[in-house]
């Protein structure tokens, strides 16, 4: 999210204020590099920018009841 900030040419005090949250703020997310922020504020940056999150799920291998049982136990 540092990277979409920098190439739109924003300011981390332009971004708080898109965001209705303090300068210091910001700096402490970008520092944090964003770990442990809300989903909420995730959403907003992510509108702000105009861009979208794409997530996947995969299996490793077939789901089996057998195995997944045994890997419980």
């Amino acid at each position: 999210m540092i990277g979409l900030r920098i190439a739109s040419g924003l300011t981390q005090k332009d971004l708080a204020k898109c965001l209705g949250v303090a300068e210091a703020q910001v700096s402490r997310d970008e520092r944090n590099e964003y770990h442990g922020i809300s989903l909420d504020r995730a959403q907003k940056i992510i509108r702000i920018f105009g861009v979208h999150l794409e997530t996947k799920i995969a299996l490793d291998h077939p789901l089996e009841r057998k195995r997944i049982l045994a890997a419980a136990s």
